[in-house]
This record gives C-alpha cells, sequence and structure tokens, in this order.
C-alpha cells in the first residue's frame, strides 16, 4: 500500500491549490438517489483524519471497473 499523506484531507478542505495526496478509499456504499439513479458514498481517510464525499457521476465506472474499490489509495 501506498503512503498516506496525513493532513492532506485538511489541505485539500482548506482549498489548497493544485494539491495532490495520497488516499484510502475505507467504505463505498451505493444509494438510491431521487429519479432511481446511484450515487456512491466514499469514506476517504489520510490516515489522520476521514471525511464522507459522494463521488461524481461521470466517475462511476472507476467504481464498476473496481479501479476504486474498498482498500485502494
Amino acid at each position: 500500500m501506498s503512503n498516506l499523506t496525513s493532513g492532506g484531507i485538511g489541505r485539500i478542505l482548506a482549498g489548497e491549490p493544485s494539491f495532490e495526496c495520497t488516499v484510502l478509499i475505507k467504505n463505498i456504499k451505493s444509494l438510491n438517489a431521487q429519479g432511481g439513479a446511484v450515487r456512491y458514498r466514499l469514506v476517504i481517510s489520510d490516515g489522520a483524519r476521514d471525511i464522507q464525499a459522494m463521488l461524481a457521476t461521470q466517475l462511476h465506472p472507476m467504481i464498476e471497473s473496481t479501479e476504486i474499490q474498498i482498500g485502494s489509495c
């Protein structure tokens, strides 16, 4: 597994421009949105902080192809 960027989530949330970090996908949950569309909620960790995020619908193929999966960095 790659080394996580401790504190990376805080830097992203603070709006640091052009910042890239390595995070861990801790959980993925599919949700039924209005109109029957599927949305994915992710729990993401940088080793110091966990956050929840909704995955953009354009990135759903990454879930379906398992490019993004629980435990991936």
